[in-house]
């Protein structure tokens, strides 16, 4: 009798014990950075991580508990990893973390891709990394861009986003107005697209749209002929604004800095 009492009892305790553990994980947070299941005397279970938050960008091999500083945007360690925005998790690979200012931050994290497009997660932080929000591009939730592009930020406002196609041949170029909530495709030839350099339609010569660049509050942008060029790759045509991209005025056309056509 006191044999099976014991028993019963030790069943009991098990069950209640496999119980508690059952609750502990389900009850768990997936977004802590402590995780109780990472076991600290063996380093094979360490997890590194990205964490961003107070407008900083940190890097932890040992699930939060240390953090190293990133200060060199540009060239730091990347790759898929989870990815912490003050507490959010993540994962994919960050593509960019760009410091306009002391306020502002944008964040571009790739969560998948096919051929050579990458779709990613935009977020930012207007407030030094008191909030973070995820932005709803084109109310899709994502931005496409291949994995060549480039970006320029004119303000924390206009952003500009180059998407080179066939391999060079031509390029679409977006632009946002609002830090990326609506992104649309650039076009300026206007009128000019039936003009002709040796009988070719500019709309069909000029098709690689540069990246804009702003000087003196200009912002200048060039249309080359991309690498299928068909008359001499030096030639291209120059647009200029001076209210920050809402209108454009034609500049004219060049041949290696001269002078082809001016308006």
């Amino acid at each position: 009798m006191k044999k099976s009492i014991i028993i019963i009892v030790t069943t009991l305790l098990i069950f209640f014990l496999f119980t508690y553990i059952f609750i502990v994980i389900l009850s768990k947070n997936d977004n802590d950075l402590d995780y109780s299941i990472v076991n600290e005397n063996n380093d094979n279970n360490l997890e590194k991580a990205y964490i961003i938050k107070d407008n900083n960008l940190y890097i932890t091999y040992d699930s939060g508990k240390t953090l190293e500083k990133i200060t060199d945007y540009e060239n730091f360690e990347k790759g898929v990893n989870n990815i912490y925005i003050n507490d959010k998790k993540i994962y994919g690979a960050i593509l960019l973390y760009k410091k306009l200012d002391e306020n502002t931050t944008y964040i571009f994290i790739q969560t998948d891709m096919a051929m050579s497009s990458m779709f990613v997660k935009v977020y930012s932080t207007q407030d030094n990394g008191i909030t973070y929000n995820e932005i709803n591009v084109n109310n899709q939730g994502f931005l496409s861009i291949k994995t060549d592009y480039k970006i320029n930020f004119i303000n924390k406002d206009l952003i500009f986003i180059l998407n080179p196609l066939n391999g060079g041949d031509n390029s679409t170029l977006y632009v946002s107005k609002d830090g990326l909530r609506n992104v649309t495709p650039l076009d300026v030839l206007g009128n000019l697209k039936n003009n002709k350099t040796q009988g070719i339609r500019w709309e069909e010569l000029y098709d690689y749209y540069e990246i804009p660049t702003i000087e003196n509050n200009i912002i200048y942008l060039n249309i080359i002929q991309g690498n299928d060029s068909d008359v001499g790759p030096y030639k291209y045509i120059r647009f200029k604004s001076n209210d920050f991209g809402d209108t454009w005025e034609f500049i004219g056309e060049f041949d290696n800095g001269r002078d082809l056509y001016k308006n």
